[in-house]
């Protein structure tokens, strides 16, 4: 069976159960799990994402806080994808994104807010964060979003500069 796997290792393969056969390589099927990340210090805002995340290859981790998101994200090995509400009790989605850049190897950032607000949605993409959704959520949506944040680290990776500390973009 020929699946399609953008991902370069097992821990941080995208998830069959949302691939887009025309985004993706193929290449001979392996046992995958993804890990996603749900920051939601509001429920409201990421209410409809679980329920389409809730699959057998994916591992759903969810906390309340930035301080919670911190300490997940030291673990080996961190998750695949980080989804965030805009607001959370001790912090924003900014914060949120400075810990995935902070990351030995790139994790993308998906913002999740209640409404549309155009400045909102342009200093999140200005920021680094791979996307911004509003309800209400489609599997279908949902899956794309997934699969181009994935794909911009992938063919992106951050290089650290040891010498600064800061992170750069570099094309392969």
């Amino acid at each position: 069976m020929v699946v399609h796997d953008i991902y370069r290792d097992e821990t941080n393969a995208f998830p069959p159960s949302l691939r887009n056969p025309s985004l993706t390589p193929t290449r001979e099927a392996q046992p995958q799990r993804m890990r996603i990340l749900l920051i939601c210090g509001d429920e409201s805002a990421l209410q409809g994402v679980k329920p389409l995340l809730s699959k057998p290859d994916i591992e759903m981790l969810s906390v309340r806080s930035c301080a919670d998101a911190r300490r997940l994200l030291q673990r080996v090995p961190p998750p695949g994808l980080i989804f965030t509400d805009t607001r959370l009790p001790d912090g924003s989605w900014a914060h949120v994104r400075a810990m995935a850049a902070g990351l030995v190897f790139p994790v993308p950032v998906i913002v999740a807010s209640r409404v549309v607000d155009m400045n909102l949605y342009l200093d999140v993409l200005e920021s680094g964060a791979a996307d911004f959704i509003v309800p209400p959520f489609a599997e279908r949506d949902l899956a794309y979003v997934m699969q181009g944040a994935i794909l911009s680290v992938t063919r992106y990776p951050v290089s650290r500069e040891h010498t600064t500390g800061q992170a750069r973009v570099t094309a392969q």
